[in-house]
């Protein structure tokens, strides 16, 4: 054997370079380093127990006799074979209620545990396992449905080990919990937790107005995603008051949020700080549609317009919420230019997506104007007519191939587009400006590398046509990909391969 291969940390390496293999094959690899030379024992065993799925090779560890024991006998039980496969674990996930002897609580610890799940039946035993301060990111996902005593269970013992990891001196980053978990205790647990960069709470209608007044005022937080449909902003705006004078969200820099347009424009007008924000990704829940985000636009271009680089804008109307399909012809649920146009303020945009029922409508002049407002754009997400069906029948995209010369000339640092358009007419692309007539302005090379739109031609020779004109604006361009019949045409060089 190389002497090289003795030194744990090489080992190491060659070892996580195989953890891409299904992972029954990975673990059996492991197993049989293991068994094969014991100055690769330790090293293989560490990447075996590393992450585990669930808490059954734990479990296995313990004393067979332990729920007999008396408890004045249990400083007699050797825990020592679970204590040297415990500190080998970094990663675990508890989905299931596992039933421990109580006797063992505060013994069974995972010394150097870095994130750990609670899935569904393994939150009711959260509080079973002893917290440590090595742990950054807990994740915990439920039931939407609220059935009163399993979520009180829950809710306590997830409760239980989050103020421990507290109180022990851990430094918890990242908490994520999905599902209708939040009672009392759990909230209160929450809003304690300063030491947070990262939040997730996608828990229904389970927040409140006083934990989420509470979250506003960490001290740390730098990544926010919630669902707050149904957070009143009066109530939000008489919970920040009680918080003594403390500064709101001084450093959130990426906020996903869904919510009402009238609690986002509370927001953004009385909460958070100007010059901070720089990714916004805002789940829009209205009847009125698109047009309701008028206000919130107004107040976003005056108050967050130094640092925001990214904006997603996602509108959940659906078709069953429009009573009135005159008012679908008369264009008030869809993004309009008159609409978009304050966003033009935002010079520091750098990815921008909309995803709506209905995609932006837009024509050429208005999309080249789009793309004069923000010089340093890398991605444009406006939808490529993913869902014709939704669409009212006597509607047409009004954006042509012409509008990719706006994007070429315009957006020089543009490498995703994403765009409403359909040509697959063989007349939509013949009508383009002649290659050869120098008008493309494409000399100098484009950063853009993927385009999707609607439709693509569908003879042969038509698309190659398309893909010779296309390539020729945008030279490092590789494929282009129809989002209505998801054919892709792979591009070398402006041939279609």
């Amino acid at each position: 054997m190389h002497p090289a291969l003795l030194i744990d940390e090489i080992l190491k390496i060659i070892l996580e370079l195989c953890a891409e293999w299904h992972p029954r094959d990975y673990n059996w690899t492991l197993y049989q380093v293991a068994l094969s030379c014991k100055a690769w024992k330790d090293p293989a065993l560490d990447e075996l127990w590393r992450r585990l799925p669930d808490v059954t090779p734990l479990i296995r560890l313990l004393p067979e006799h332990c729920p007999y024991i008396r408890i004045r006998t249990l400083r007699d039980v050797d825990l020592t074979t679970f204590h040297s496969y415990a500190s080998r674990v970094r990663h675990i996930k508890h989905n299931q209620a596992v039933i421990i002897f109580s006797a063992f609580r505060g013994l069974l610890a995972l010394p150097r545990l870095a994130a750990v799940q609670f899935h569904y039946g393994g939150c009711d035993t959260a509080s079973n396992w002893k917290a440590t301060n090595a742990t950054r990111t807990v994740d915990i996902v439920s039931l939407f449905r609220r059935q009163r005593d399993s979520t009180d269970r829950r809710s306590a013992a997830l409760a239980d080990y989050l103020n421990e990891l507290k109180f022990c001196g851990g430094n918890l980053e990242t908490l994520r919990i999905r599902g209708s978990l939040m009672t009392e205790p759990l909230n209160r647990a929450v809003e304690s937790l300063e030491t947070l960069t990262t939040l997730v709470l996608h828990v229904g209608n389970t927040l409140t107005a006083h934990t989420l007044a509470a979250i506003v005022a960490l001290p740390h937080l730098q990544d926010l995603d919630l669902h707050a449909s149904h957070i009143d902003a009066d109530e939000l705006l008489a919970a920040c008051a009680s918080c003594d004078g403390r500064s709101f969200f001084p450093t959130l820099s990426r906020l996903r949020i869904r919510a009402e347009p009238v609690l986002l424009q509370t927001l953004l007008l009385q909460i958070l700080p100007a010059g901070v924000l720089r990714s916004l990704h805002m789940d829009v829940i209205s009847p009125a549609g698109p047009q309701s985000l008028r206000p919130v636009f107004n107040v976003l271009t005056q108050y967050v317009v130094p640092s925001l680089e990214e904006l997603v804008i996602e509108d959940f109307t659906s078709a069953e919420d429009i009573d009135d399909i005159s008012s679908i012809l008369a264009g008030e649920y869809w993004f309009s230019m008159g609409l978009l146009r304050p966003l033009g303020k935002l010079r520091g945009l750098r990815h921008f997506t909309i995803t709506a029922l209905f995609p932006p409508d837009l024509c050429d002049d208005e999309l080249a104007e789009l793309c004069s407002w923000w010089p340093h754009l890398e991605a444009l997400d406006l939808g490529a007519l993913e869902c014709p069906a939704s669409l009212p029948g006597s509607w047409t995209a009004r954006m042509t191939p012409s509008a990719l010369l706006a994007l070429a000339r315009q957006c020089r640092r543009l490498r995703r587009a994403a765009l409403p358009m359909d040509v697959s007419s063989c007349d939509a692309f013949l009508r383009l400006p002649d290659l050869a007539d120098g008008r493309l302005g494409a000399t100098s090379p484009h950063a853009l590398r993927s385009l999707c739109i609607g439709m693509l031609p569908q003879a042969p020779a038509s698309a190659a046509a398309f893909a010779r004109f296309v390539h020729a604006l945008f030279p490092s361009l590789v494929e282009i990909e129809s989002a209505l019949s998801g054919q892709t045409l792979q591009l070398d060089n402006g041939a279609v391969l």
